[in-house]
């Protein structure tokens, strides 16, 4: 009995161990949950409990639209001469006209119609006035409000405790007005957006933002047309942009830290009308998502800028100590020696906007995953790290379609593998865009310098020296007989080299019956003499060959 006896309380002191333990631990977050929010309860305005409802109020009087103040709901006292400003009461109008001393600053009234909006108006009452409802269900109602915030406040502070993903936090902050939310950076590059609340299938700015990973270019100049944007302030303060009836509106605050704006947090009418009042409850919400998405995305940020910096101070001449550009690299986690590649962007009529000069540059940089846009002279410079086949397959195709909708034009330099070689390769690609200037058919948006790389080293060498005496004999033969008498026998011999002597698929190429090409080469073989067997003098002739055609369409 008395082992018996000693297991049960050992048992027991266990027990009470293990929940003393949950219960610490429980009031432990919840203390942390209580630092971090400064309440224990989220607090409401007039407005955003009267936008919650399902059944409207018949009247609604005061202001709406004030501070978020209210943190509870209560019965109406009787014999009360003092009110809790954080209050909302609630009492109906038989019970109400009989009161003869102060009112609450926060009040709703069960019935009474105009009466009761004359009371509110004359003792400057805030709040709403319902004419028939069940009173009981009623105060559930609107108690409800109040505990669907406190929920979801909960939620937001316990996500943010625990470092969830951006993705968890926005879906959270989009519960709050039943709408799509979108975080963008300082530029209206897109970072993250909720996945619940999506906008519809077919929402053409929403498309538009998803495909460039930037804010619609068109509800951006809409946005700027109409002079909506907000001034720059160090405070949260959230603007109502009424964008109707060509886009949705929208609700939206800036976020800043050291005085220096990192970004937007946007929400955008996708399930339901916003409201003015809402203003308020994301200005609450920024309050608490700020310092999270400050710490992710600032120094971020501020590594990009500095990067811009002193990529365009490179190309300016500059000639920065390796240690610091190893330094600088790594900040974006780049190397001195990755492998990168340069592309020029020219842009024509943007003139001097330079708000859409830097709008156009974020919308190119984010066509890759994993690059740096800045402006150098009249272009717009795009630096990709680690452009690797799949990813320029993938991403090229982006770049034409915003080349097309901007009638711009790029050309993209060598692939190269030292950023000491940028300026080399901007160069290269400026001298992509003249080639291609030169050559250009109408179409072609993007011109790479690797396929067009012999008409550039032929440029180059013939800007030193005569480029006859060097080429092979044999090659200035058949193109002076190609001169007189109009036939392409050197075009012809070129290509059946470069495809290393194939007569079908130097046929395909040629777009001719491989039988006239066997007779065309007969017809060189005739003509001159040379050894084909011969690796050196087969390149010699080809090269010869290339030279000599280019030389000849110039």
């Amino acid at each position: 009995m008395i082992h018996t006896t000693a297991t049960l309380l050992c048992i027991i002191t266990c027990a009470l161990k293990i929940v003393n333990g949950m219960v610490e631990s429980i009031s432990n977050k919840y203390l942390v949950l209580t630092a971090q929010n400064g309440e224990t309860h989220m607090k409401l305005s007039i407005g955003v409990i009267a936008d919650a409802l399902a059944v409207k109020p018949d009247y609604v009087c005061g202001e709406t639209n004030h501070a978020l103040s209210l943190a509870d709901i209560r019965i109406f006292p009787p014999d009360g001469d003092y009110f809790d400003s954080s209050t909302l009461y609630f009492e109906n109008w038989k019970n109400l006209e009989k009161h003869s001393g102060i009112y609450p600053e926060y009040l709703v009234c069960v019935g009474g119609n105009d009466s009761a909006e004359e009371l509110f108006a004359k003792e400057k009452i805030c709040g709403f006035i319902f004419c028939r409802n069940d009173y009981k269900n009623l105060f559930s109602s609107i108690q409800s409000v109040f505990l669907q915030y406190n929920q979801l406040e909960y939620i937001l502070m316990e996500a943010l405790i625990q470092s969830k993903p951006t993705r968890d936090i926005l879906n959270i902050c989009s519960e709050f007005f039943g709408n799509h939310v979108l975080l963008f950076d300082s530029l209206l590059n897109l970072i993250d957006y909720s996945s619940i609340h999506m906008p519809e299938v077919g929402d053409k700015e929403w498309n538009e933002t998803y495909e460039t990973s930037k804010i619609s270019i068109k509800l951006f100049e809409e946005i700027r047309r109409r002079k909506l944007a907000s001034n720059p302030s160090t405070s949260f303060d959230t603007e109502f942009f009424d964008l109707s009836p060509n886009f949705k509106n929208r609700i939206s605050l800036s976020l800043y830290h050291n005085s220096r704006r990192i970004g937007d947090l946007s929400v955008s009418e996708s399930d339901k009308p916003l409201a003015v009042c809402q203003t308020k409850i994301l200005d609450h919400l920024a309050s608490l998502v700020s310092s999270t998405f400050i710490k992710r995305y600032a120094t971020l940020f501020d590594s990009m800028e500095i990067l811009r910096t002193m990529l365009s101070g490179m190309l300016n001449g500059l000639e920065p100590d390796q240690m610091y550009v190893a330094r600088t690299l790594k900040l974006v986690n780049w190397h001195l020696k990755d492998n990168y590649c340069l592309i020029s962007i020219r842009i024509p009529d943007i003139g001097n906007d330079t708000s859409r000069i830097f709008h156009r540059m974020y919308e190119y940089e984010n066509t890759f995953p994993d690059c740096v846009g800045f402006i150098f002279l009249d272009n717009i410079l795009l630096l990709i790290h680690n452009d690797t086949k799949a990813i320029m397959v993938k991403c090229i195709p982006k770049l034409e379609k915003l080349l097309i909708t901007h009638d711009a034009y790029c050309g993209v330099g060598i692939p190269f593998c030292s950023i000491f070689q940028i300026n080399a390769q901007y160069l290269n690609a400026c001298m992509a865009i003249q080639i291609g200037n030169k050559n250009k058919n109408g179409n072609e948006r993007i011109v790479f310098l690797k396929d067009c790389l012999d008409e550039h080293i032929t440029s180059l060498v013939t800007g030193v020296t005569s480029i006859i005496p060097v080429c092979h004999r044999a090659a200035v033969r058949i193109m002076e007989y190609d001169r007189e008498n109009g036939t392409e026998l050197l075009e012809s011999l070129e290509v059946y080299l470069r495809q290393n002597r194939s007569v079908q698929v130097a046929a395909n190429e040629l777009f001719i019956h491989r039988n006239t090409l066997t007779y065309r080469l007969r017809r060189v073989k005739a003509l001159v003499s040379m050894d084909l067997e011969n690796s050196h003098e087969r390149l010699h002739i080809l090269l010869s060959c290339i030279v000599l055609r280019i030389m000849g369409s110039g």
